[in-house]
This record gives C-alpha cells, sequence and structure tokens, in this order.
C-alpha cells in the first residue's frame, strides 16, 4: 500500500485537475486513478492468478483511501489490504 499510497499522493498534486470534496478535503480523481491502478499491479505481481478480487481488492483500498482523512488512510490501509487479503485470496 505504500507504492500505492506515494502514486495517489505524486500523481494527485502533479495531474490533479478533478478535484473530489469528501469531508471538506479535497482529493483528486486522477491521484485516485493512480492508487487504484497501482494496486492492481501490485496485486497482480505477488498473486498469480487472474480473479474477480484483483479487481475487487484494489477498488475496496482506493475507497478507503479516497474517504479516510487527516492520515488516517495510513493506518486503515495496511490493516485492511492484510484482512482482505487473507479472506478473499
Amino acid at each position: 500500500m505504500g507504492i500505492s499510497d506515494a502514486s495517489a499522493a505524486i500523481f494527485g498534486e502533479k495531474f490533479g485537475k478533478h478535484a473530489i470534496k469528501i469531508f471538506g478535503h479535497k482529493k483528486s480523481f486522477e491521484g485516485s486513478l493512480a492508487f487504484l491502478i497501482s494496486s492492481m499491479v501490485v496485486m497482480l505481481f505477488f498473486i498469480h492468478k487472474l480473479d474477480y478480487n484483483i479487481l475487487l481488492i484494489p477498488i475496496i483500498l482506493t475507497l478507503i483511501e479516497l474517504f479516510f482523512i487527516f492520515g488516517l488512510d495510513n493506518l486503515v490501509l495496511p490493516l485492511a489490504g492484510a484482512y482482505l487479503i487473507q479472506f478473499l485470496v
């Protein structure tokens, strides 16, 4: 999740043109898309089977990253990722 969160921050700051306001905080569509794509790439790299979970887990983690503010996503994402991988893969 460190790769995906960093990708979201970099792409969001550099290419973010479409703002999404969540609870008064702005995030970008481009940053969230970078998070989703990088999460899928990481999942494919470590889990060598094509399944619906390759899409489902990154989508859930992207929504968590989008809705958690004040840096709480840095705490919740690794826990949620580990939980989802353990029970869905």
